[in-house]
């Protein structure tokens, strides 16, 4: 009797480890979407950066960028 509730507690940990080690996906987090350079004078070059982090617990991997 004691051998079968190991065994059901065993199964069950067992079970939530692969459930949890398939949903492992990556979180993209940007505190500012846009960027307001104000008023400049037509010509001048613009540079700004923005501030990308993941918090997810898988790798995150940006495959291309776009101008919007």
């Amino acid at each position: 009797m004691l051998f079968m509730k190991w065994k059901w507690l065993f199964c069950l940990l067992y079970f939530i480890g692969c459930v949890s080690a398939f949903s492992s996906q990556p979180q993209l987090v940007c505190p500012s979407l846009t960027h307001d350079f104000g008023k400049v004078w037509e010509g001048t070059p613009l540079v700004h950066s923005f501030i990308l982090k993941n918090t997810g617990d898988a790798p995150l991997i940006i495959q291309s960028v776009k101008p919007g």
